[in-house]
């Protein structure tokens, strides 16, 4: 039994990333004919409640302590003032900010109740959030705390209602090749902490992804699938390591699942077929 959505809106708040939303797009409408898929510019930048009010919960949800649970703690007007005005610049640049995902994924929901709360006052008609998809993608980094092993780790998407894709997390979540490590760490350990990155990037070149990477549209259209499957099933993921919805720990799994594998497995190209016949049937009525 599949919810398939009436629409999926596309955002973009990864200026600079170096993603293709119109890709993404065209992408998901071949795979989804008959389901409107569009870009709806920023999301956060353009929400309809204050940019103040954004900005709070931006400093609110910010992770300072990887290695703890976190606490409650009014933000700096320092740190609310930064986060105005990273929203009001649009700025494509990365600080290495972390963030509480599933707070900064409330924030979303709430900006868009907000929205279908002015909807119906204004046109007298209940805006359909529910029935859409929506699917932010930003460039800040985005994780979730760990309860196993009691720590914060990053993650390249938090799947909900709304739907984030972390372009910067896509590139730092999914661990590189071990070689790496080892090689980066050993030279830090000579005193070269900065020839040891060089030198370990420079050896593992193209194994794994970095900003800006000309791969990254490419990647990112898996995980906009991964996104809808959750808003379809509410399971954006499959174990075969060959499928786009592979659940990649690695960027060798990430590289394998998204670039080099037959797209999807047999039980998710079978769901899609499913889909796009119901679609087909709908349109020939």
């Amino acid at each position: 039994m599949f919810t398939v959505p009436r629409e999926i809106l596309l955002y973009d708040d990864a200026p600079g990333a170096g993603i293709d939303l119109e890709e993404i797009a065209e992408y998901l409408k071949g795979h989804l004919p008959g389901i409107s898929v569009r870009g709806a510019g920023g999301f956060f930048s353009a929400a309809s409640v204050p940019v103040d009010e954004v900005a709070g919960e931006f400093a609110r949800a910010r992770v300072r302590n990887t290695f703890g649970l976190q606490t409650k703690q009014e933000p700096l007007p320092g740190e609310v003032e930064y986060e105005r005005r990273r929203l009001l610049g649009s700025s494509g640049r990365i600080f290495g900010i972390p963030y509480d995902g599933f707070k900064i994924q409330r924030l979303a929901s709430s900006i868009l109740a907000s929205a279908a709360a002015a909807q119906r006052t204004t046109h007298n008609s209940q805006l359909e959030t529910e029935s859409s998809a929506h699917i932010i993608f930003t460039n800040q980094l985005l994780g979730s705390w760990d309860a196993d092993d009691r720590r914060f780790h990053l993650r390249a998407a938090i799947y909900g209602f709304p739907s984030l894709v972390s372009t910067s997390g896509i590139v730092e979540a999914p661990a590189k090749p071990r070689g790496y490590y080892l090689l980066r760490d050993r030279l830090r350990a000579m005193g070269q902490s900065d020839l040891g990155t060089v030198a370990a990037q420079k050896e593992f070149e193209g194994s794994f992804l970095v900003h800006g990477d000309k791969r990254l549209t490419e990647v990112a259209k898996g995980y906009a699938m991964q996104a809808v499957f959750f808003h379809m099933t509410g399971d954006p993921f499959c174990d075969d390591p060959d499928c786009r919805l592979f659940n990649a720990h690695w960027q060798e799994e990430l590289l394998r699942s998204q670039l080099s594998g037959p797209e999807f497995c047999e039980r998710h190209s079978r769901a899609l077929k499913v889909i796009s016949e119901a679609h087909n049937s709908e349109r020939a009525d």
